[in-house]
């Protein structure tokens, strides 16, 4: 098999990982308008490693409540104007959020970078990463920096799908490593 289509079936499995993950994690305070449910100060991060250890993508969900003090769909210009300094901050902040290995020199973009998501009467911010190393990961960590306005959220939830492993663990300000194994 060639290495684009182990890299593409990888791309699959990862998105349905995520998906059923997101799915079964359903031990949340309340219930939203699109029947999700979510809970307040918890973040969730899912990372997905390529099957070389040297790239992957990051996404980050984060409950709107916590970062904007609503979580609904923003109402005038001022709530407007909030939501659009929070996602430029946002799209600033997010790219030295995780802190990689110093031998393994990675360098975090972009992808779609922040947005606010809305679904019925309910709101979550999504920022969308990619990094790129010239060293493995594999064996090592990262670490999640609680910079402002993450240090709003009391902790995250984290999922890391490799090649050869799919792990899960909540990460606080005072235990932020994240393994990869």
């Amino acid at each position: 098999m060639s290495t684009a289509k182990i890299n593409q079936f990888f791309s699959v499995l990862a998105l349905g990982f995520f998906s059923l993950t997101a799915q079964a994690d359903s031990k949340h305070s309340h219930a939203t308008g699109g029947g999700g449910v979510h809970e307040h100060g918890k973040g969730e991060i899912h990372i997905a490693i390529d099957n070389g250890w040297t790239k992957g993508e990051i996404e980050m969900h984060l409950p709107a409540i916590d970062l904007l003090g609503f979580e609904r769909a923003p109402k005038g210009a001022e709530e407007k104007a909030k939501v659009d300094a929070l996602l430029k901050q946002l799209n600033t902040v997010a790219l030295t959020s995780f802190s990689f290995p110093a031998n393994a020199n990675c360098k975090t973009t972009l992808d779609d970078g922040a947005d606010l998501e809305i679904e019925g009467a309910h709101a979550e911010i999504h920022v969308d990463l990619e990094f790129v190393c010239t060293q493995s990961l594999q064996n090592s960590h990262a670490e999640f920096v609680f910079s402002e306005p993450f240090s709003k959220l009391k902790h995250f939830h984290v999922q890391v799908i490799s090649q050869s492993a799919q792990t899960s663990k909540d990460i606080k300000k005072s235990s932020a490593k994240i393994l990869f194994k």
